[in-house]
Parts: C-alpha cells; sequence; structure tokens
C-alpha cells in the first residue's frame, strides 16, 4: 500500500508557509506550495547506506554502554518551548519559526544547533500526529533529513520516518526507510535509533520474536539512548503480552516506573500516540495502579 510516508517520492516543507508541498519525484524538480504557490526547488534525495562495514561487535557494545549518560544537546531557546515533554499547542507558531531558523543554520553550520533541530523536528512531527496532519509529519521529517549530514543525525530521521510507516500499514516504505541505516553503529544514538525502528515495524508485523531479538529479554539486555528508552521498554513489554505473558510485561512496566518519575504521564500519553498497535492494553493500566 501507499501511505504519506511513501519512499518512492520527496515530501518536503515550504520554507515560505510552512505547509507540505505535493509530492515530487525522488529525482527533484520544481514543485508550486499548494497554499502559498511559491515555487521550490526539490533535490534529489540520496539513499546512500550509512552502515561502515564489518566491526567487533564486542568492542562495539562495551563503547554503546560507556555513552549510557548521553542525551540530545539542545539549545536553551528549544527547551523553553517543551513543557512535560510535550509541545503545548501555544508554541506552535514559535517552534515553526524556529524550525526553519534552525533548519537552516544546520545546513551551514551544523554545530551550532547540536541535536536542536531533531528536537523540534519530533516535537512538531506529535503535535500534527495528534492533530491528522500526517502528511506534514512526512514532510517534516523528510526536510530535517534533507538539512543534516551528520550520520548519527540521518540514522535518528530514518528511524523516525521508518516507525511513522510502520503506524500507519506501510511496511514496505518503512522497510525502505530503514534499509539505508546502520545496523551496527558506534554512537547509542544511532543505535537505539535502529533497534527501536526495528522493533517497532515488527511490532505492527506482529513479529514479537524479532522484538526481543532487537531489544533483549530484560530492560537491561542491551544499553539505550534516553530519548527511545521508553518506547523501547513499552515495545518489549507488548511483545511479553503478546506473546502471551502479561506477567512480565507488568513486571518490567512496574520497574520502569519505578526507576523513571516521567513514566508514570509518558506511558498513557505513549499508548495514546501508537493506539493502533494497542500497546500494553493489560500490563499497562496494572503497572500504573
Amino acid at each position: 500500500m501507499s501511505s504519506d510516508f511513501d519512499a518512492n517520492v520527496r515530501i518536503l516543507i515550504c520554507g515560505e508557509c510552512g505547509a507540505a508541498l505535493p509530492p515530487t519525484p525522488l529525482g527533484g524538480g520544481q514543485v508550486a506550495c499548494s497554499y502559498c504557490h511559491t515555487v521550490t526547488v526539490v533535490n534529489p534525495r540520496s539513499d546512500v547506506s550509512l552502515a561502515t562495514g564489518p566491526v567487533d561487535e564486542a568492542q562495539r557494545m562495551a563503547s554503546l554502554w560507556s555513552q549510557i549518560g548521553r542525551g540530545m544537546s539542545v539549545n536553551v531557546q528549544v527547551a523553553a518551548l517543551i513543557e512535560n515533554g510535550m509541545l503545548p499547542a501555544r508554541n506552535v507558531t514559535a517552534a515553526l519559526q524556529m524550525w526553519q531558523s534552525v533548519r537552516a543554520t544546520q545546513v551551514t553550520n551544523p554545530a551550532a544547533v547540536k541535536d536542536s533541530l531533531l528536537t523540534i523536528t519530533a516535537l512538531l512531527a506529535d503535535y500534527y500526529l495528534v492533530n491528522g496532519d500526517v502528511a506534514r509529519v512526512r514532510a517534516f521529517y523528510e526536510s530535517a533529513l534533507e538539512a543534516c549530514h551528520e550520520p548519527r543525525h540521518q540514522q535518528w530521521l530514518r528511524g523516525s520516518m521508518c516507525s511513522s510507516a510502520a503506524r500507519v500499514g506501510d511496511f514496505d516504505a518503512a522497510g525502505r526507510w530503514l534499509s539505508a541505516c546502520n545496523p551496527q553503529p558506534p554512537d547509542l544514538m544511532s543505535d537505539t535509533s535502529y533497534r527501536v525502528a526495528y522493533a517497532y515495524l515488527a511490532t505492527a508485523q506482529n513479529r514479537f520474536d524479532d522484538v526481543f531479538a532487537a531489544l533483549g529479554p530484560a530492560t537491561d539486555s542491551v544499553p539505550l539512548f534516553s530519548a527511545r528508552r521508553l518506547l523501547a521498554h513499552v515495545l518489549r513489554a507488548n511483545a511479553y503480552e503478546k506473546k502471551g505473558d502479561p506477567g512480565t510485561a507488568t513486571t518490567q512496566l512496574r520497574a520502569v516506573v519505578a526507576g523513571d518519575p516521567m513514566a508514570r504521564t509518558g506511558l498513557p500519553a505513549m499508548a495514546q500516540a501508537h493506539h493502533k498497535l494497542a500497546l500494553c492494553a493489560q500490563a499497562m493500566p496494572a503497572a500504573l495502579r
């Protein structure tokens, strides 16, 4: 099936009004915005693999464990937009303006941006997803991907596109977005991005053994980057529940809630955002009692 996350076309954000541009071919071209009629030149998309070749897996895992305390590095202006981990409606206009500015800076001076573009993109994507504007969600992710040249940023965005495509049932597109990712990257952000995207696609396809293959059987089986850690724990617990073991699912989620004060509010929000997957329908209410 084709969807708003179809990997065979390009969908970007209009630099003038912020709307999603109409789809254009992978090779790029000129496209006129349906809202403000501004004509944008769309570049070809690069789908070059991010994989780097054979690595020593034991050394790589040891290095990933040493990175466990690292998180997203964002500018203070971006952090000020966030409340309880989300973008409130009253901050959307400011976030849109900041996204355009940060995206332009990402191209010319990525060191100044740090991880800010990823963070604003995720905030806006979550906001528009809740409001049903899936085409704009896709456009934000791909526009950010076009601006980013660091492999860890590209992998994070491709992983997000994979999960988003899987969420709407476009498994072919999900596989395409994931296929260019590096399954053995050197940094924890990229590694978690791959694991969670793979596990999300496997969850959408009811391949729960593959969820365990990606995330391990326990909450401490693999190192996980902070920005995707909670979703990883939910996907793993859901796999236990769907395979007929809601007890283990509940026990794991209770441990997550005990170790992370934000999880008590984050878990219900996550279940709502991914409601089509019916994540932990039994275990989550039990863990939050």
